[in-house]
Formats: structure tokens, C-alpha cells, sequence
């Protein structure tokens, strides 16, 4: 009886334990605790009016505040999501960007799998606007003395369909292109626009190279974008006459991913995953004879998410001066001027903020530039540069 009794009160001692520790958890915050990553809902306060606790407004706002706020959510929320994963085989912590798991544990970006599979294009008048505005943005800034070049970024399913699940590998391929890479591509070539095209690069490197996007990341790997990068800047040099320093692989090291070589996973929210030495990604050892730095052109960059990798290999590189990045043409980041160490730069301390488009310093973002980047997905052709290349044009004629 009496063993039965410490039996009774060890099981009431820990159940009040597992009630209590939540509470302490979340107004101590005693224990370290890993955030979630990704997008969630913001939850506001509950309101405590009269009117709110008579409708039972008010009970439900507290409901949905106190499950995100209550302690150990995240460590609940990714032993969920790993029992998912380790035992069904599921993606369920995808925080508002859906992720899809291929073969090999390799993660891919919903987005750009239903581009694959669908061949989504852009139709004559869009293509025909867009070529038109870009061929006249690049003459525009040819006649000021500004080089301009296009980054067609590639998109990871489109180089590495192979790891994809069975059901999205079915693709048929078509003697007339679909897709709107394979429809602008040539229209570009016609028209004269200065184009670096590193879906093609890619398409080329990838039977002689390391891996070119992480089996974790969605977009091109540092090594990938410093081969990339290096590419432009030759192309850029001999084509269009900029003096640019070329940078050097001196080798490659196997290493644990970094930065957005680790994006995708980060966003499952796991506990742990199943890495092992195929799982590590290729980094470049880079040499390079820098310019002088007063000597360097500076940049503006136009781009979507790729182009942060693009500005870390620029910098890996010791190639330019001042960069701005107009991201999505909505955000403004601009990095200083100076040579910094690593892969990955700060780019949250780079933020300024959100563009003002009515009190933009024109001048300094685009007139006293010495080269206009602009960086597309090719899955994005159909924003056709977000809106930029109009308001860029008038400013630059």
C-alpha cells in the first residue's frame, strides 16, 4: 500500500511539473530555446473589453495568444514536425513557404517545382513590353557610360530534376519552348540586351563541377554563385570594358552548410537532421589581385532573393566598390565600402528600409553608378523587373 501510495504521488508530482514548467518556461525563459523560423500570423494582445468578453472575442484572442506564447512551443512544434519527418516521411513545418522532400533528403521550394512541371511562359504582348524596356534601359545607361548586364538566375529543379519525388519528374519536353525562360531567351539574344545566363553556365559546369545548390538551400550555393560571379565579371571585363579584378579558385573545401546553403531546412523547424559527408556543400577558396578600391566600379543590383548570394560573391571576389540592392525594387539595402571576410554578409545591418519611390536619390543609386546589375529568377520574367525598368529609363535618358 505504502509503495503504491509514492507511486500515486511520483506520477501527481510530475504531471504537476509538465503543467507548471510551460508557465515558468515562458515568464522566466530559464531554459534556452531555439526560435521557429518562417513566416507565422502575428497574434495581438487580447482585448479585454465588455463587449469583447460578452461576444467571447476576447476568449478566443487569449486562446490563440497563449498557444503562441506559452514556454517549450518551439521545442513542441519541432518534435512534431520531427516525428513527422524521421517517421511518416512528411514535411509539416513549412511556415508559410511550402517545401517539397525529394530523393536523398534533398528540399525543394514548392514555387519553383510547380514552374517546373507546369512550364508556365508569359504571353507576346508581356514578352514584347519587356524585351522592349530593357534593350531601351541598357541604351539609355550605354549613352551615360554605365554598363548593364541581365542575371538570369537559375531555378534549383531545373538543374537538378533528378532527386525530385517520381511525381514531378514527368515533364514533357517540347520542340516549341513553353516555359518563359525558353520563350525570352532568344527575344533577348535578338534584341541586343546584354544577358549572363547562368541557367546555361550551370546546364554546362554541372557535369565537371561540385554540387551547384545545396541539397538544404533553395538557391545556387556559395559555390555555385562564386563560379557565376566569376563568369560575369570576365564577361563583363572583356565585353564591356570594365576594369575588374578576376578572382581565382584556389580549391575547395567540403564543409557543413551556411547562410542560405541551410535555408529550406531551416524553415522544416526539426530537431535534428540526418546529415552526413554527401550532405556537406562545396565552398570556394578564392585568391584574387584586387584593383585599388577608389579604382572599383560600384554597383546597383536589382534582383529578387538571389541576388544577396550574388553580392556575397562579389565581395568574396574584391571586385567592386559601393553596392545598393534595390531587392524585389520594394526594400533598399546598401553595403559599405569595404573588403569583408567570409561568405556571408550582414545583410540585415545592410537594410535601409522600404524604397520611397517619390524621394528616391536617383543620382546616387543609378546616374553615378559605373555598372547596372539586374538579377531574374527564371521563374520570375513575369513581374518583368517589378516595375523598375520604366522609372530607371526616364531617369537615365
Amino acid at each position: 500500500m505504502m509503495n503504491m501510495c509514492r507511486y500515486r504521488l511520483l506520477l501527481a508530482t510530475v504531471f504537476v511539473v509538465l503543467i507548471v514548467l510551460p508557465f515558468v518556461q515562458k515568464a522566466t525563459r530559464i531554459f534556452p530555446s531555439r526560435s521557429l523560423h518562417g513566416r507565422e500570423v502575428t497574434v495581438k494582445k487580447p482585448d479585454w473589453s465588455l463587449s469583447s468578453l460578452w461576444s467571447g472575442a476576447a476568449a478566443r484572442q487569449f486562446e490563440a495568444y497563449f498557444a503562441r506564447k506559452v514556454g517549450f512551443r518551439s521545442e513542441v512544434v519541432r518534435s512534431v514536425n520531427q516525428f513527422n519527418f524521421s517517421v511518416l516521411g512528411k514535411i509539416s513545418g513549412n511556415m508559410g513557404t511550402p517545401v517539397i522532400l525529394g530523393k536523398d533528403h534533398w528540399l525543394y521550394e514548392h514555387e519553383y517545382v510547380r514552374h517546373y512541371v507546369r512550364e508556365l511562359g508569359v504571353n507576346d504582348r508581356d514578352r514584347s513590353d519587356f524585351v522592349s524596356s530593357l534593350k531601351r534601359f541598357q541604351d539609355a545607361l550605354k549613352a551615360r557610360g554605365i554598363a548593364f548586364v541581365l542575371v538570369i538566375s537559375p531555378s534549383k529543379p531545373e538543374i537538378y530534376p533528378e532527386h525530385l519525388p517520381d511525381q514531378y519528374r514527368n515533364r514533357v519536353v517540347r520542340d516549341t519552348p513553353t516555359r518563359a525562360y525558353g520563350m525570352l531567351r532568344p527575344e533577348f539574344e535578338a534584341a541586343g540586351v546584354n544577358v549572363f545566363d547562368v541557367h546555361r553556365f550551370f546546364k554546362d559546369a554541372k557535369p565537371k563541377s561540385e554540387l551547384l545548390f545545396a541539397k538544404t538551400g533553395t538557391h545556387w550555393n556559395y559555390y555555385g554563385s562564386f563560379l557565376a560571379c566569376r563568369q560575369m565579371l570576365w564577361e563583363l571585363r572583356d565585353n564591356q570594358g570594365l576594369q575588374l579584378a578576376l578572382p581565382q579558385l584556389e580549391r575547395i573545401v567540403m564543409d557543413s552548410t551556411v547562410g542560405t546553403d541551410e535555408d529550406l531546412l531551416q524553415l522544416l523547424n526539426l530537431l535534428w537532421f540526418e546529415f552526413s559527408e554527401k550532405s556537406q556543400t562545396p565552398y570556394p577558396i578564392v585568391s584574387t589581385d584586387p584593383v585599388e578600391m577608389e579604382l572599383r566600379p560600384n554597383v546597383l543590383v536589382v534582383g529578387d532573393s538571389f541576388s544577396f548570394t550574388l553580392i556575397d560573391a562579389l565581395n568574396l571576389s574584391k571586385s567592386v566598390r559601393e553596392i545598393d540592392l534595390l531587392y524585389y525594387f520594394k526594400r533598399h539595402f546598401r553595403y559599405p565600402v569595404e573588403d569583408k571576410e567570409g561568405y556571408v554578409q550582414d545583410h540585415e545591418g545592410a537594410e535601409i528600409g522600404p524604397i520611397d519611390y517619390n524621394n528616391l536619390d536617383w543620382k546616387r543609386l543609378l546616374l553615378d553608378k559605373d555598372l547596372v546589375i539586374l538579377e531574374i529568377n527564371e521563374i520570375m520574367f513575369i513581374a518583368r523587373g517589378w516595375g523598375f525598368l520604366d522609372r530607371a529609363t526616364e531617369v537615365a535618358k
